[in-house]
């Protein structure tokens, strides 16, 4: 077998396995909501902490993966954190309390930050001349991880439960890592960099006011949707709208179908615009607020509709910006802390997706759930309380982005 084909293959292996880690991602608790309350016999703000501890603990990973694949390469570095990864996919399924199942989700979450740039190192160097072709496949074979973590899981979970679902794919990513760690050895390796760790280039960043305003504003634009993608969106259209369980899974799979092709839209508007992106970061940033304040408004006055989740698939195109993010960041910034404020910023909105979908748990327990049978529906007061507060994040969010300068980028 040829290096090139051993290349192929080991990189195949990096690709499947991002796609778990957006799977892991999306699967818990969002999608299985009910069931895990069902099982642990615990508060929706428990729940919604499965999922925080994952976040945050990818968020604060996230600034130091970059400086372990610079000094260790891209294929050492997913070694080590595939197994993480792979044992703390082991452990969710098979903890049996509260505490184990955070354990679990932080070593899931610690092991997934490290995929997104150990694997564009290693296409970079496998690739160099069809880059962005093939790193436009990676990133789409990632979504499909979030796709399938809505209603084929579900699907899954009614059939074989969820604990029996997530050792299946716990599995098979084992047998991935195991098939990536064999071909390492097999293909050279560069020697390991030593690279110096600083925390200048972060400082030098977080100091100009307008990179920490454009931060609060991407931050909060892309977290406060994704917590509603992966806590509670999938929950409050089961409760609120009365959408049957599988029906509301369908729905966020072609939420997460339309993330996958949002940045290619907001990358052709910018066209349009001639590349100037501070028209584009007010427009989204309006639609993100008036979608907050017609769902606020909605459940205030108990409008259940089943039209309602159209406003979720508005949020997925004006929360997944990463062409004007990437835009933005670099025509602000210099060459020497371009990446490591792409690093900052995609942090932060981890951070906000932690806090956020913690404090949506602790405010639907503010008001006592109805039961029904096994299951625990939240009144329409919960999700005021909910809505409210986000409402009320995008108006800061709406706030930051009105301070944010003109970037030209590539005029053409």
């Amino acid at each position: 077998m040829s290096e090139k084909i051993r290349n192929i293959l080991l990189l195949l292996c990096g690709t499947i396995l991002y796609f778990f880690v957006n799977f892991q991602r999306n699967a818990i608790p969002g999608p299985i909501f009910n069931e895990l309350q069902s099982s642990l016999h615990v508060q929706a703000s428990a729940i919604t902490a499965l999922g925080a501890m994952f976040m945050y603990i990818y968020a604060v990973c996230q600034l130091f993966s970059g400086f372990f694949a610079d000094r260790y390469g891209g294929m050492r570095t997913i070694c080590a954190g595939g197994l993480v990864f792979c044992i703390g996919q082991f452990l969710v399924p098979l903890s049996g309390s509260m505490p184990m199942l955070y354990i679990s989700r932080a070593l899931t979450g610690m092991g997934a930050s490290i995929f997104y740039i150990s694997m564009i190192r290693e296409l970079t160097r496998a690739f160099p001349k069809n880059f962005p072709l093939i790193f436009s496949l990676m990133l789409i074979v990632g979504f499909s991880g979030a796709v399938a973590a809505n209603a084929p899981f579900i699907r899954c979970v009614e059939s074989f439960g969820w604990r029996n679902s997530l050792l299946v794919c716990a599995a098979v990513s084992l047998v991935l890592w195991l098939l990536f760690t064999i071909l390492r050895f097999t293909i050279p390796q560069p020697p390991v960099n030593p690279v110096p760790f600083s925390p200048k280039p972060f400082l030098n960043f977080a100091k100009e006011k307008r990179n920490r305003r454009f931060c609060y504003f991407t931050g909060l634009n892309f977290g406060l949707f994704y917590v509603i993608q992966t806590v509670f969106g999938k929950k409050f259209l089961e409760d609120f709208c009365n959408f049957p369980s599988l029906k509301a899974g369908w729905i966020f799979s072609m939420i997460c179908v339309l993330c996958a092709f949002a940045g290619l839209i907001h990358a052709c508007i910018g066209k349009l615009f001639h590349n100037r992106w501070r028209p584009m970061v007010r427009g989204v940033a309006i639609v993100t607020t008036l979608s907050f304040l017609l769902l606020f408004a909605a459940v205030l006055f108990r409008f259940r509709s089943p039209w309602l989740a159209s406003l979720f698939f508005v949020l997925a195109i004006s929360g997944n910006i990463s062409p004007i993010t990437v835009s933005v960041l670099t025509g602000m910034n210099s060459k020497e802390t371009q990446s490591i404020g792409l690093g900052i910023s995609n942090s932060f909105a981890y951070v906000v997706v932690a806090g956020a979908g913690n404090l949506a748990g602790l405010m639907m327990d503010l008001f006592p759930p109805v039961k029904s049978g096994s299951l625990l529906i939240y009144t329409p007061a919960s999700y005021t309380a909910v809505f409210g507060l986000f409402f009320a994040l995008s108006l800061f969010a709406l706030w930051a982005a009105f301070q944010t300068p003109e970037v030209e980028t590539g005029k053409t």
